[in-house]
């Protein structure tokens, strides 16, 4: 009887273990899902496309971002946690999206 019990508080010591990792990486393990996902460029004007965040960072501040279509949104399947960003605009917000044969590219 022991034994048994033994043995099922370790599976449970396990699973919360296991519980308590996946909660801290979820940001991680979303960026390694989003970019399973092709990022979408594809355009036929201007308009199609603009310039956004690509991965699953909380902030905007540090996170990755290009011209992509208008439509595009990364796939994050984690909420990412809430904790105070810096509220410095990230360098690629500032580049211009625009349509060049038929793709998303930016420009400086």
């Amino acid at each position: 009887m022991k034994k048994i019990m033994k043995v099922s508080l370790l599976v449970i010591a396990g699973v919360i273990l296991i519980i308590i990792i996946l909660f801290m990486l979820q940001s991680q393990i979303s960026n390694a899902i989003n970019y399973l996902k092709p990022i979408d460029k594809s355009c036929s004007k201007d308009g199609d496309c603009k310039m956004a965040q690509i991965d699953c960072s909380p902030c905007a501040f540090g996170s990755k971002g290009t011209a992509v279509n208008k439509n595009y949104k990364p796939l994050c399947p984690f909420k990412p946690r809430m904790y105070p960003c810096p509220q410095a605009v990230p360098e690629w917000a500032s580049y211009e999206a625009v349509c060049e044969r038929g793709k998303c590219v930016e420009k400086k």
